[in-house]
Parts: C-alpha cells; structure tokens; sequence
C-alpha cells in the first residue's frame, strides 16, 4: 500500500493525474483502513487542501519524510516514464525526454538508468551529438521502448526497495523491427558512450557549450 501510494501521490506531482483522480484513490485507499493512524503517509495526504496553490510543496514534502533520496529520485523517473508511455504527441515526449537528461546531469552523471535519455536527448539539440543518426521520430520510439523497461526494472526493485541497485542497472533492448533500431545495448557500447561522455564533461569545464 505505501508503496503504491508513493507512486501515485508522484503521477500527481508530474501531471500524470488529475487531482480529481488523486482524490478519488485517498478516498478508496481511506475506505479500507480501519483506523487511520496519525503517523502515515496516507493521513498526511488526507489531510492537504488539494484546492490550495500549494498543495504540490506540501504532498512533495510528506514524500521526502518517508522516502530516501535515491527512492525520490526512483520514483520521478518511474513517473516520468508512465508518463512518456501515455503521450503520442511528439513535443511531450521530447520534453519528458529532456527532463531526463536533466536528472542525469544534476545528479553528477552517477546513475546509469538514465544514460541512455542522456544519450536520446543529445541527439535532438541543435548542437547535440548524434552518433546513431537517429531521426526525432526514432528517437521518440527508442524512449518509449526504453521507458517500458525502465517500468519492469523499477516494479522488480521495489518489491526489494533496492533503490540504488535500479538507478544502477544496465537496460538491454532488442529490436523488435527495423524501424526500431537498437541503441540501448549499453554493456556493448559502453566504452563509446563514456569517451563521448568525457567530451562533454570537457566542453563543459572549458565552456564550449
């Protein structure tokens, strides 16, 4: 239950669900327990006036009372690939797809989950580094199939809560036709992808980008 609700209180955060829909899951989730103790999550989340502009700050902030950085950060990519796998339009995708870049860069470039967005996201900049050749359309389907893997990856930690062992993990896709062509073999080009890595950890330090 608490795992579930951590998930859906972050699908709240991201524009995932409607605050409607959060309501609605409190209240189901409410109708089950028997008493509903002070010291939880759920009577935290119970008790925020959704109606108020800052109900964000406040849900955000019960989160990071139950949850460690690294199950914080977890649960932002999950949700940010639920909500890639939900989108067809192309600059919503793009945009989640930056976001993940985002995440890779302020986290010092530590997490390998995130890689491969890193990776995609540079190849739709104008002045990014397209080693593939890729298409924004291939890249739109290249995230949305690694997203999906992300999602399995993420459902099999949690069961553990081995948060540090998922944003560590190394994701293999296969192709599945020619048009979607294969970029996450990450064992493989791992080398590749950590010179092109360095150059741009170069480049930044000299401020040439």
């Amino acid at each position: 239950m608490s795992q579930e609700l951590k998930q859906t209180a972050y699908q709240l955060l991201i524009d995932k669900i409607t605050v409607n829909e959060f309501e609605q899951y409190l209240f189901k989730s409410v109708e089950g327990e028997i008493e509903l103790q002070s010291n939880s999550l759920l009577f935290d989340f119970v008790n925020i006036n959704y109606k108020s502009g800052n109900y964000k700050k406040q849900l955000f902030r019960f989160l990071e009372n139950f949850c460690s950085e690294e199950e914080l950060l977890s649960l932002k990519i999950y949700s940010l690939c639920m909500k890639l796998l939900s989108f067809e339009k192309q600059n919503v995708i793009i945009g989640v797809i930056n976001e993940m870049s985002s995440l890779f860069n302020f986290n010092d470039y530590d997490y390998e989950i995130l890689y491969e967005f890193y990776l995609l996201n540079s190849m739709i900049l104008p002045d990014g580094y397209n080693y593939y050749h890729l298409t924004k359309e291939q890249v739109v389907i290249n995230a949305k199939l690694y997203a999906k893997e992300v999602i399995i990856k993420f459902n099999f930690y949690k069961r553990s809560e081995d948060w540090y062992k998922f944003l560590n993990c190394s994701i293999t896709i296969k192709k599945e036709n020619a048009k979607k062509i294969m970029i996450s073999n990450y064992t493989n080009q791992k080398n590749e992808g950590l010179v092109w890595k360095l150059s741009y950890l170069i480049k930044g330090i000299l401020g040439l980008r």
